[in-house]
């Protein structure tokens, strides 16, 4: 969404940094290591490259989904089928499992970043938005 608003991304690192190849994210290690020089040198950084925003949009991930679904065809895979009621009680135990721990950090004072983005105004100034859980 941030992409798509013509934002930047800030994200923790992790299993999903290779999907943002070719696009204007910056990934961290921890949150701390968002200061001002940093996001200054990321603009600096997103002003001067090249993107492929075509990767922010659905037709591309289709793309992708197509040739994944047509290579296992390949190989004689059929496709999976999920029984509705299994999904659905998957869901609210995942549902119930975050609510719990919603309610377990509700009493800590420290407050975690959850998303962060990189604002530019018109000036080429940058300001920082970060979301934090209420």
């Amino acid at each position: 969404e941030v992409l798509l608003l013509g934002g930047v991304p800030v994200v923790r690192t992790s299993s999903l940094d290779s999907m943002y190849n070719g696009l204007p994210v910056v990934i961290v290690k921890e949150w701390t290591d968002v200061t001002a020089e940093r996001l200054e040198r990321e603009w600096e950084w997103v002003k001067s490259a090249s993107f492929h925003m075509d990767r922010a949009l659905w037709p591309y991930w289709e793309g992708r989904l197509e040739l994944a679904r047509a290579e296992a065809k390949s190989y004689g895979r059929k496709r999976c089928h999920v029984d509705e009621k299994d999904a659905a009680q998957s869901h609210a135990a995942v549902a119930k499992e975050e609510k719990v721990k919603a309610k377990q950090s509700s009493g800590k004072k420290k407050a975690t970043i959850s998303t962060g983005a990189i604002i530019a105004t018109k000036k080429g100034s940058v300001k920082t938005k970060i979301k934090v859980p209420a």
